[in-house]
């Protein structure tokens, strides 16, 4: 073989392995006799997520605007800046007018799921790490329970999670080694897709950038760019959003009867939710009762990972490790909580950010923010195996990592291969006894 075929072949690799992997992850919902929804079909945001995917594609080929909203949900209308962010709908929706809803539907999550395992080595390799290590590290975020809970679950745009790790790792290079004023733009543009696709994302980027931001305070330039970009994309949408003020959805809900103890929750609704999703302690290598799900992170990265923040490149091995730890303390919530769920009077950093970041009240689910520890760990698992390879041999830690990643998926992992089950049906009884107009919502 020569060496340009090598290249082809190493290039062609983690195009062929994330979808192969995605196609066993999915496959309970393409090789069904009947018609079934990916993930668990009783959750209830999946509907949410295919009439948005839906409506942003029928109106777009009947000319309308899906970002107006008076043409949808007749008679009062729905507006989409206050209810949720369209780019996943038009990045990815197309799949609904092309085969249908549930295939549609189907199809799209097989390519988040590719996506994301594309997303974890191109993170890798921005962070120079190998490209064989790379590969590991993406499959090792490809089968993350924190992605495959979300795909689970119905919020597939909670998958789409590409423009949050472009812009992680553009805001490392730039801080911690001299990029052009191109980079910078296009690592606010990168910020800016993240928080179209989801506004908090833009917030776990920053968390987990913050470390090596005030490590290369020296290059504000470049940063001033970033946040000059990201600011001029968004601000149509942010205008809008901050038009609605506190008649925002969900924002100012009054607490519910458990939230009822005010020392703790302040009389607000948010901190209650926070109070409830949060994590303990021991997660993310360990997860307990305390935890909302069993998020408990793969073995093989949290070494590799702890491998990678011994002996990796000096370069990102101290950023990466910070931003884990920043990461972490916010999914713990506003109060420390045992492993065993009782609350403690210790207060958290996410009190902090409640307190000065406009709208953070709506962010209702710490754990959220795996995806900063996430976006950490995963590159430093690939500095970890580079650091392997260096010392083993390519070739040797390849093999043992890959019969170890088989043996974990198939059984230690509680979400691979992710279920499918047939949707719910219409009960036109609900809708008898109704006379005149529907409002759904």
């Amino acid at each position: 073989m020569t060496s340009r075929s090598r290249q082809w072949l190493a290039r062609a690799v983690p195009w062929a392995v994330f979808p192969m992997l995605a196609l066993w992850q999915t496959r309970a919902a393409f090789f069904s006799p009947v018609a079934v929804i990916l993930g668990g079909a009783d959750q209830p945001d999946w509907t949410g997520t295919l009439w948005t995917w839906w409506w942003t594609w029928a109106a777009l080929a009947s000319g309308r605007a899906p970002w107006v909203g008076a043409d949808n949900l007749v008679p009062v209308g729905l507006d989409p800046v206050a209810q949720y962010n369209l780019l996943d709908a038009i990045l990815v929706g197309w799949t609904i007018p092309l085969v249908g809803p549930t295939r549609g539907y189907n199809l799209a999550g097989f390519i988040l799921l590719a996506g994301a395992g594309m997303t974890g080595f191109w993170l890798c390799r921005r962070l120079s790490t190998p490209r064989w290590a790379a590969v590991f590290a993406g499959v090792l975020l490809q089968t993350s329970p924190m992605l495959l809970v979300e795909v689970t679950a119905g919020r597939l745009s909670q998958a789409l999670i590409v423009f949050a790790a472009l812009a992680f790792a553009g805001l490392l290079r730039q801080a911690l080694s001299d990029q052009s004023w191109r980079h910078a733009a296009t690592t606010g543009a990168l910020t800016a897709l993240a928080a179209l696709t989801y506004w908090y994302a833009a917030i776990f980027v920053a968390v987990g950038a913050l470390p090596a931001v005030l490590l290369g305070w020296r290059r504000w330039r470049q940063l001033g760019v970033s946040i000059a970009v990201c600011g001029l994309l968004v601000s149509p949408a942010l205008i809008g959003l901050v038009g609605f003020g506190t008649d925002l959805p969900g924002l100012d809900r009054p607490p519910d009867p458990w939230m009822a103890d005010t020392s703790w929750t302040r009389g607000r609704y948010g901190l209650g939710m926070a109070m409830g999703y949060a994590h303990q302690p021991l997660w993310p290598v360990w997860s307990t009762v305390a935890d909302p799900m069993n998020k408990s992170l793969s073995v093989i990265l949290v070494v590799l990972a702890a491998i990678g923040a011994r002996r990796g490149a000096q370069t990102w091995r101290l950023p990466l490790v910070l931003a884990a730890v920043s990461g972490w303390l916010l999914t713990l919530g506003p109060w420390l909580k045992t492993p065993v769920g009782d609350h403690l009077r210790i207060p958290l950093p996410w009190l902090a950010l409640d307190a000065v970041v406009p709208y953070f009240d709506r962010l209702w689910w710490p754990e959220r923010f795996e995806l900063t520890v996430m976006l950490a760990l995963v590159p430093l698992a690939g500095l970890g195996l580079a650091a392997l390879g260096r010392r083993w041999g390519a070739g040797r830690v390849g093999g043992v990592v890959t019969v170890a990643l088989v043996c974990e998926l198939a059984f230690a992992s509680p979400y691979s291969p992710l279920p499918a089950s047939p949707p719910r049906t219409f009960d036109g009884d609900l809708y008898a006894a109704v006379d005149g107009p529907i409002i759904t919502t």
